[in-house]
């Protein structure tokens, strides 16, 4: 028994997109292009998160987009993370961002020019960046060494600069993000 499959031009507004699976009692439908070509696929979780905000279930991953490691300044972030909230975290102006990429992923491979490997690593400003996991075309996680202005990292105590309170707040912000858009 072979069931059709829904097809959907990317310029459909949602409210379609969504009657036409209704009335096919479908839940996933092929987005195309102008070519007839595949776009992507378009779910209905997708159109009510799209509506209501991001939604959380059994298979969603609630993990934080930076962890501290026991180390200090040494930080595992996850690749799909803004890179702007990326940049604010660590104190670097986003607008010095020339290139077209809204992740830390995109920005990695970026700076290699390539698609990355476990191993890559590279300084950008006052940080270290070394990829840790991959997927077959992405960055998943990279580990961040935070290089203080003072480089001493190592016998650190805070000078009252505020510096470690601003990254809370940024870090407090991506965590309300995230909240918020899981309700």
């Amino acid at each position: 028994m072979t069931i059709p499959i829904v097809s959907v031009p990317r310029t459909m507004m949602i409210s379609s997109a969504m009657k036409e699976m209704a009335d096919t009692h479908r839940h996933i439908a092929v987005v195309k292009d102008e070519y007839g070509g595949t776009e992507g696929i378009l779910t209905m979780e997708d159109i009510l998160e799209e509506l209501v905000g991001e939604m959380w279930d059994e298979v969603d991953d609630p993990e934080l987009d930076i962890q501290s490691l026991k180390e200090r300044d040494n930080y595992l972030v996850n690749g799909s993370l803004n890179i702007d909230d990326f940049m604010n975290y660590f104190g670097i102006d986003p607008d010095r961002l020339s290139d077209d990429y809204s992740t830390v992923a995109g920005f990695i491979m970026n700076q290699l020019g390539r698609f990355a490997k476990v191993g890559d690593s590279f300084d950008f400003e006052n940080l270290t960046i070394k990829v840790v996991r991959v997927t077959e075309y992405s960055v998943f996680l990279a580990k961040v060494t935070y290089h203080r202005p003072d480089g001493d990292n190592d016998n650190y105590i805070s000078d009252g600069d505020g510096e470690e309170e601003k990254r809370d707040k940024v870090l407090e912000k991506i965590k309300n993000k995230k909240k918020g858009s899981h309700k």
